[in-house]
């Protein structure tokens, strides 16, 4: 189905026994219609149009996705695959995510992956990557504790901390479609920085009920 300028999938709803699919150089705006696939193993829509790809949540048995060459512009759009835990393949080569420590950023999300970009992801880049984000200071805090227990603990080096994470936890559990598409209007906004202002002024009328 590659290379046919298709716009629209949402008839495969009536393939249930879908479970690979290649739609290169399309024009595909959405992964929405996946939300009726979840028995999907593997897909690719290399170079298309997609802005959103929170449709994937839905399947769970996905071990490799490839999404080069689309529109997602935010690392909200990669939380998205970090609980299909069958996913061990994925790509995202030639996207406008920013470059910033890219590579950690979505192996510290998406921690089941093996490889990425198609390049393998070692221990060594796992355990890397999580003491990075400060995995490891819990325990050298206990071991600080043990031996100097009247002295105060002080971090050589702080975690990294990303402001997108940090709403993260200021959503909390809420995962559904709108809360996506308030934080792409977030980033569209104001795509420098996320401001907690920001962050209540788009999602206060999501989160009211």
């Amino acid at each position: 189905m590659s290379d046919n300028k298709l716009c629209d999938l949402s008839s495969l709803g009536n393939l249930p026994r879908l479970k690979s699919l290649f739609v290169d150089n399309n024009c595909l705006r959405s992964l929405a219609f996946t939300l009726k696939l979840p028995q999907w193993r593997q897909i690719s829509c290399v170079n298309n149009k997609i802005e959103n790809i929170a449709g994937l949540r839905n399947c769970t048995k996905l071990q490799v996705v490839d999404v080069s060459g689309n529109a997602f512009k935010n690392f909200f759009q990669v939380q998205n695959l970090a609980h299909l835990e069958y996913l061990s393949h994925l790509s995202l080569q030639s996207h406008p995510l920013p470059q910033e420590l890219y590579r950690r950023r979505v192996i510290y999300r998406i921690q089941q992956l093996v490889n990425l970009d198609g390049q393998e992801i070692t221990d060594k880049e796992i355990i890397s990557t999580l003491n990075f984000y400060g995995a490891d200071l819990k325990d050298h805090m206990e071991v600080f504790a043990s031996v100097y227990p009247d002295k105060e603990f002080e971090s050589v080096v702080d975690p990294y901390i990303e402001e997108e994470l940090q709403l993260g936890a200021t959503i909390g559990n809420f995962s559904g479609e709108f809360v996506h598409a308030a934080v792409d209007r977030a980033y569209e906004a104001r795509p420098e920085v996320i401001s907690s202002r920001l962050v209540s002024d788009v999602l206060a009328p999501f989160l009211t009920f």
